[in-house]
């Protein structure tokens, strides 16, 4: 059922949801830690950069002030880790401790958008890179010019139905080939990064809008740029550390997730941001306003391994939303899970590419996330911290979990009803805050300048669902955990 150790290449795994044994949690904080680094050592987070210099109107300085402020938000992630060894099982299983087992599958839909939306963003990414390649063979269904990259719409389906095909590989395979890879992939990943910026940097010019952007650019590149980065990781981050054992330092598991995660995100951010500064169209064409910052020389190694960055990538979000799928209740395999998300990611692409537009796309689905993201992790985080860690693998996983919660106090039809109601409230919350393109709370307008919003939605998330389940579930989660049947392995500090 589960995957071999680190040192071990699996066929293919077929553990989903379902609880790990402790005999079978062989991975370690050293291989999770490189995990992360291959995996976020990727074009998006260049891109990402750019988006943050370019889209808020911040200066140069300012962009590089929010990217490392906000790169510290991985924190988050390594919080959002530490339920995984106690719970051995995935995420959003772990979200029915606060959730109940009925309420959880209304935060697994949203998860599992979400994980689809962004495999969208990477296979887009990954097309557009492809088409240049086709452009500089010379095949006539390719063009690149400066409206942009363009390619007819039979190309751009097969295109879309060999890269969803490529990129569903890794996920089928398993956690313990995704890490031995990723772990493989980080040092020509860095020489790769280590090449643009050599050849890119001399370009910037760091004088660039020197101006800046007042206080209310810098609380939206700032909720950009945290969605972005740690907070957007918490909703996967127990998919991966779940192989660890019970017994494992949190320390350790924290400090692999953070620094794993916040020195390549800061690094190739800070490098986006800096070409962007010569190079604008970095920020609203991706791959092509990216491709200006290098020689001729270089365009195509340079493309070859974005592409690939960009399927390791999305190789962490596929494994992740196949686990979500099954928390969602489907009665799927996790393999079928990923040909689903697949499926799926592929025709959400092809409308990208063919009926919007793609630097819209991508903005307008980071932001958006804010509105249920914070407040989830503020839920889920403070449910750990009331249960001391303890988790019951019977009243998460397996048959006849509505069995299992009956009597439960504060769970009502499957609901625990402070989980649920401090969600909703967060997300009301968030939502008055929050300032995107597309929607602007009604608080976040009253403190902004004209069409601009001063977005707070971050912390309204967090504080007040967060705050909110301290305060409804401080009565009845700790008794709850503290009378569970299961033995406990206290990890230690």
């Amino acid at each position: 059922m589960s995957p071999p150790d680190d040192h071990h290449l699996p066929s293919v795994e077929h553990r989903g949801i379902e609880h790990v044994p402790d005999a079978e949690r062989t991975a370690t904080t050293r291989s999770l830690g490189w995990m992360w680094a291959g995996g976020l050592c990727n074009v998006e987070y260049v891109v990402y950069g750019a988006v943050v210099f370019s889209v808020f109107g911040l200066s140069l300085w300012q962009a590089l002030l929010v990217i490392a402020v906000s790169n510290v938000t991985f924190l988050l992630a390594g919080l959002a880790s530490l339920q995984g060894p106690a719970a051995g099982t995935s995420a959003f299983a772990i979200a029915r401790a606060p959730f109940g087992p009925t309420g959880a599958r209304g935060v697994s839909i949203f998860n599992w958008v979400t994980m689809v939306a962004y495999e969208t963003e990477g296979l887009v990414l990954i097309v557009l890179a492809v088409v240049v390649l086709l452009h500089k063979a010379g095949l006539p269904g390719a063009r690149v010019d400066a409206g942009g990259i363009h390619g007819s719409p039979g190309l751009l389906v097969g295109v879309v139905l060999v890269a969803a095909a490529a990129q569903g590989v890794l996920p089928l395979l398993g956690y313990a080939t995704i890490l031995k890879v990723l772990k493989a992939v980080t040092v020509p990943f860095t020489v790769l990064f280590v090449i643009l910026a050599v050849v890119a940097l001399p370009k910037m010019h760091v004088t660039a809008n020197h101006a800046g952007a007042g206080w209310v650019g810098l609380s939206e590149a700032f909720a950009f740029a945290i969605s972005a980065t740690g907070l957007g990781w918490t909703i996967q981050a127990n998919d991966y550390s779940r192989y660890l054992p019970a017994g494992t330092p949190r320390v350790a598991v924290v400090r692999a997730v953070s620094i794993g995660s916040f020195v390549p995100a800061s690094v190739l951010m800070g490098l986006g941001a800096a070409v962007a500064t010569a190079f604008p169209a970095a920020s609203t064409d991706p791959i092509s306003g990216l491709s200006q910052a290098v020689p001729g020389w270089f365009l195509v190694p340079y493309l070859l391994v974005a592409g690939i960055q960009l399927l390791a990538i999305n190789t962490l979000d596929l494994y992740s939303s196949g686990l979500t799928l099954q928390a969602v209740g489907v009665p799927i395999s996790r393999m079928r899970a990923v040909g689903v998300d697949l499926v799926v990611s592929a025709g959400l692409t092809l409308v990208a590419l063919l009926l919007t537009s793609v630097d819209h796309f991508i903005n307008n689905l980071i932001t958006l996330l804010i509105v249920w993201v914070a407040p989830w992790t503020g839920v889920y985080l403070v449910d750990w911290l009331l249960r001391r860690g303890r988790y019951e693998p019977a009243r998460l996983v397996g048959a006849d979990l509505a069995r299992r919660w009956q009597g439960t106090p504060g769970v009502l039809g499957g609901f625990r009803l402070a989980g649920v109601v401090s969600m909703g409230a967060g997300m009301v919350a968030s939502a008055l805050w929050v300032a995107t393109p597309v929607f602007t709370g009604p608080l976040a307008s009253a403190l902004g300048t004209g069409p601009e919003g001063f977005d707070l939605s971050i912390p309204a998330g967090l504080l007040v669902g967060g705050g909110l389940y301290w305060v409804l579930a401080r009565g009845t989660v700790p008794a709850e955990a503290a009378g569970t049947g299961e033995v406990v392995v206290t990890p230690r500090l």
